[in-house]
C-alpha cells in the first residue's frame, strides 16, 4: 500500500515515452490506475463558532478540488460544514468505499489542533477549552488514518488543510497546540504539511486551487506535484509559508496521464477520392502532424535525457536496452514509429560500442612528424587549418582552467593545430561568455563553460548581456561535480533528517564562497524542497568559507566533494549528504540527499556540469568533428583519472544531451532564483 498524508492550513494509455527512468518509477502504479476504481472524500469545514475562530475558503477549497478529482475520474464524496457526526460517518462510510480502490484521495479544509501528541480535526459545533474537551469533541487524525488503511488501497492521499498554530491558544484554560508531525506514518507514504511547525497556512484559497491545478497536469508525479504547489504557495505568502513533508515512497504516483497522439494519415497511403481531398481534411491533417511532430520532439529529447542519466557508457548502452524492452510493448504502426525504434537501437549500439572499446582510426598530423593522432570514426569531416582558442572564463589555476588545459592538451594533439587557453575572467564567468557568443562560429574560438556561466548567471543578472542557451552551440559535456553537504565536527547532527529536524526548529546558517555561486542555489533549494529557512553566510571563495565552517562559526556548507574530502576524513566536518544522483567513489558511506527519506527531497540533484560549447550557428560538421575529439580525449584513462582526481566524473556525450543537460537545469536552477529572489549584478 502507498499512503500520502498532506497536511496544510488550519485557520486563514501511459506515456511510456518519458524515458528510462519515469518508466522505473511513474509508469508501474499509473499503468494500472487507468483502469482502476480512484475514490476521494472532501470535507470542508468554515462556519466555527463556541469561540472558535470561523474560516473563510473551505468550501471553496472542497469546491475546486472536486472539479479537478472528477477531471481524473474519480468517484467523489464531498461533505460541507460537518459535526461530529458528520465527520464520523463520512469517514467511516469512505473506508467501506476505498476497499481494494487504486487511488484513495481525502482532503480536509478546517481547524486542527493537538495535544498529548495526538492530532485531531475540529468538526462544526466544537467547544474546546482543554486537552479533554478536544479528545472528546474532536476526530482523532489516526482514526482517519486506520480506516483508509485498514482499506488497503494501492495508494493513499490525504490532504489535511490545516494551520500549524493554535487557534484558540488566547483562551486561559486551553492547554491545546498547532498540529504536530504523525510520529508513526504509515509504510510507504507521504507525509506532507502545508505549514511549517508553529507557523499559519493563510486562509485565501491559492493553496488549494494550486492544487487543484497542478494534479491534472499530464504525467506529473506526486512529488513534482508538492514541489509546485509548495513554491506557489512560498511565492504568495512573500516566503512566510512552506509545506513540509515526510516521505516513506517506494515509488512516486501519476494521477494524470497523457495520451500518445494519433499518428497522421500516410499521405501515400490515403485512398483515393473521386472529388479529391477537401480542404477540411487537409486542415485536420496537418494539425494532426503538429501535435504528431511535437510529440516526436519531446519523445527524441527523452531519449538522450535518459541515456545521459550516467556518464558511464556501459549503463548507457542499459539504458537503452530496457527502453527497447519497453517499446515491445507498442508496435509500430507507422512510418514515424519504426523511425523512433531505429533511433532507440541506434542510440544502445552507440552506446555500446563506447563501452566495449571506442573505435578510433589513426590520421597523420600535419603538425606532428608524422604521428598518428587518434581520432574517432565517423567524425565529421572538418579540418582545422589554424590554432583555436579555448576561452576559460575563470582565472588560471581554478577548476575550469585545469580541466580546460588538460583538455586542451589532447585536443592539440587529436585535431592536429594548437589550442590556446584564453582566461577571461570577471562577473561570474559571463565577461569570456559574451566574448565567445560574439565570435565568428567557425569553430575556431570555443568556451569551457560551467553551469554557472551559462545557466545560473544569466538568469540572475537584471540585464544579461547574452542568452546561455540559444547564443550558443552545445559540443559536448566533459565532467560533472558533485558537492558535500558538510557540518563542523562539533555540530550535534549526524544525519540529514538530524540536520532539517534543527533547521525546522531554528534559522541555521550556511556558509557559501558568495552570492549566486552553486553552493548559494543548493541551500536554496534544499531550504525549499525541505521546508525550512536559513541564513546565507557569503565569503570571498571557498577558503575562507572552509575555515569558519570548521571552527564552528557557521553551520552548514555545500562544498565541492574533492575539497570536502580530506576535512571528512580527518574528522573536521561532517558529510551528511552528496547532491548527485549516485554515492561518490571518494566517499562510498556517504548518503545522496534522495537517499535520506526526507520528504521532497527524492529528485534533489546539485551538480556543476563543465561542457565545451561554440557560439551559435557554428556548422554540423564542425561541431561533429569537435565532439568526436573531445569523447576521445574524456575517454583515454590519463584523462579520466586527471578528472578523478578533482573529484569529478567522465559525463562525455552528444551535443543533444548537453542540450537537453542545459535546459534540464535552466528549468531546475530558474524555479530556484525565481522562488528565492536570487540577484546578482
Amino acid at each position: 500500500m502507498h499512503s500520502f498524508l498532506f497536511l496544510s492550513r488550519a485557520t486563514s494509455a501511459p506515456r511510456w515515452w518519458l524515458g528510462l527512468l519515469a518508466l522505473a518509477l511513474l509508469v508501474p502504479l499509473a499503468a494500472s490506475a487507468q483502469g482502476a476504481r480512484r475514490v476521494a472524500l472532501l470535507i470542508g469545514n468554515a462556519q466555527y463558532g463556541a469561540g472558535m475562530p470561523p474560516l473563510s475558503y473551505p468550501l471553496q477549497d472542497v469546491n475546486v478540488m472536486e472539479q479537478s478529482l472528477r477531471r481524473l475520474g474519480f468517484e467523489v464524496q464531498s461533505v460541507r460544514n460537518a459535526d461530529h457526526k458528520g465527520m464520523g460517518r463520512a469517514i467511516r462510510d469512505f473506508g467501506i468505499k476505498a476497499q481494494g480502490a487504486e487511488v484513495a484521495f481525502v482532503y480536509y479544509s478546517g481547524h486542527g489542533m493537538q495535544a498529548r501528541e495526538e492530532n485531531y480535526l475540529i468538526p462544526i459545533g466544537a467547544s474546546i477549552d482543554t486537552e479533554a474537551d478536544l479528545e472528546i469533541e474532536a476526530i482523532a487524525l489516526k482514526a482517519l488514518l486506520r480506516q483508509v488503511q485498514d482499506a488497503q488501497p494501492r495508494a493513499t492521499v490525504i490532504v489535511l488543510d490545516a494551520c500549524r498554530d493554535n487557534p484558540v491558544a488566547g483562551r486561559t484554560k486551553s492547554a491545546t497546540k498547532g498540529l504536530s508531525r504523525v510520529a508513526n506514518p504509515p509504510n510507504n507514504s507521504l507525509v506532507v504539511f502545508a505549514a511549517l511547525p508553529g507557523t499559519t497556512a493563510t486562509d485565501n484559497g491559492v493553496f488549494a486551487k494550486e492544487l487543484a491545478r497542478q494534479i491534472v497536469e499530464p504525467n506529473v508525479g506526486i512529488r513534482s506535484v508538492f514541489d509546485r504547489v509548495g513554491a506557489a504557495v512560498r511565492q504568495a505568502s512573500s516566503q512566510r509559508q512552506a509545506i513540509q513533508r515526510d516521505d516513506q515512497l517506494s515509488e512516486d504516483v501519476v494521477l494524470a496521464l497523457a495520451s500518445r497522439p494519433a499518428a497522421p494519415i500516410n499521405p501515400v497511403a490515403r485512398p483515393a477520392q473521386g472529388g479529391g481531398v477537401s480542404l477540411d481534411d487537409l486542415e485536420k491533417e496537418e494539425a494532426a502532424r503538429k501535435e504528431w511532430g511535437a510529440w516526436q520532439a519531446r519523445m527524441k529529447a527523452d531519449f538522450d535525457r535518459t541515456a545521459a542519466f550516467s556518464g558511464s557508457a556501459d549503463l548507457q548502452a542499459k539504458a537503452w536496452e530496457r527502453f527497447l524492452a519497453t517499446w515491445g510493448q507498442d508496435n509500430p504502426t507507422s512510418r514515424e514509429d519504426e523511425q523512433l525504434r531505429d533511433l532507440a537501437n541506434a542510440r544502445r549500439g552507440e552506446a555500446a560500442a563506447r563501452a566495449a572499446q571506442p573505435v578510433q582510426v589513426a590520421i597523420a598530423s600535419p603538425n606532428a612528424g608524422g604521428m598518428a593522432a587518434p581520432r574517432i570514426a565517423g567524425a565529421g569531416s572538418w579540418t582545422p587549418n589554424k590554432p583555436l582558442r579555448l576561452v576559460v572564463p575563470f582565472p588560471a589555476g581554478g577548476t575550469t582552467d585545469i580541466v580546460a588545459r588538460r583538455l586542451a592538451q589532447h585536443l592539440s594533439t587529436s585535431l592536429g593545430q594548437p589550442v590556446v587557453i584564453d582566461n577571461r575572467p570577471g562577473s561570474g564567468g559571463t565577461i569570456g561568455a559574451d566574448a565567445v557568443a560574439k565570435s565568428a562560429a567557425d569553430g575556431y574560438t570555443l568556451l569551457m563553460a560551467t553551469t554557472g556561466t551559462n545557466v545560473l548567471w544569466p538568469m540572475m543578472l537584471s540585464a544579461p548581456p547574452f542568452d546561455g542557451l540559444r547564443d550558443f552551440t552545445p559540443v559536448s559535456t566533459v565532467a560533472a561535480v558533485p558537492m558535500v553537504l558538510a557540518v563542523p565536527a562539533s555540530s550535534k547532527t549526524r544525519t540529514l533528517r538530524d540536520f532539517i529536524a534543527a533547521a525546522r526548529g531554528r534559522s541555521l546558517t550556511f556558509a557559501t564562497a558568495g552570492s549566486g555561486t552553486m553552493a548559494h542555489l543548493a541551500a536554496a533549494m534544499l531550504g525549499m524542497d525541505a521546508g525550512f529557512q536559513f541564513v546565507h553566510v557569503p565569503y570571498r571563495g571557498v577558503a575562507p568559507a572552509m575555515v569558519d565552517l570548521m571552527g564552528g562559526q557557521t553551520d552548514a556548507m555545500f562544498v565541492e566533494a574533492s575539497s570536502a574530502a580530506p576535512h571528512i576524513q580527518s574528522g573536521k566536518l561532517v558529510a551528511l549528504a552528496v547532491t548527485s544522483a549516485a554515492r561518490q567513489p571518494a566517499l562510498p558511506n556517504v548518503p545522496t540527499l534522495a537517499e535520506s527519506g526526507v520528504g521532497g527531497l527524492q529528485n534533489y540533484e546539485a551538480v556543476t556540469h563543465y561542457a565545451l560549447l561554440a557560439p551559435a550557428g557554428t556548422p554540423a560538421n564542425v561541431v561533429a568533428r569537435l565532439n568526436a575529439e573531445v569523447r576521445g580525449a574524456v575517454e583515454r584513462a590519463d584523462m579520466r583519472e586527471q578528472l578523478q582526481q578533482l573529484g569529478m566524473s567522465v559525463a562525455a556525450g552528444s551535443p543533444e544531451l548537453l542540450k537537453s543537460q542545459l535546459e534540464s537545469d535552466a528549468a531546475r536552477w530558474g524555479r530556484v532564483i525565481r522562488t528565492a529572489g536570487i540577484r546578482v549584478e
